[in-house]
């Protein structure tokens, strides 16, 4: 025997109407508050406190902007073929900021990876 699908319709919407007004009235009764979720949960687990030597592991080690190769420098963000061909052209740079002063890099750029580059002799 089949069921007509207006009988599976009407029972599946009189169960989402009994859902939702058993929820909207446990909220309407007095001294009936609703969940904060303003603020997120705090997390149950704290993260450990890195250990001595082991952020170093995770930074990437300065490039030397006087001896990397191309590939090198283009790992950098914001450096690409263009400005690894001028900064591979306009060395050697006494200082990384040597950079900025030569006009291969803008201040905004340079500020952004200057944690990134160093300048050996």
């Amino acid at each position: 025997m089949r069921i007509p699908m207006t009988f599976v319709l009407a029972g599946v919407l009189m169960t989402f109407t009994a859902a939702t007004a058993g929820a909207r009235g446990a909220l309407s009764q007095p001294g009936a508050r609703r969940a904060d979720t303003s603020q997120p949960a705090p997390s149950p687990v704290q993260p450990r406190p890195p250990r001595p030597g082991e952020l170093m592991a995770t930074a990437p080690k300065p490039i030397d902007i006087n001896r990397a190769t191309a590939a090198e420098l283009e790992g950098i963000p914001g450096i690409g073929k263009a400005i690894a061909a001028k900064i591979i052209a306009g060395r050697p740079y006494p200082t990384k900021a040597g950079l900025v002063q030569k006009n291969i890099l803008s201040a905004a750029l340079y500020e952004k990876i200057k944690d990134r580059i160093i300048a050996k002799q």
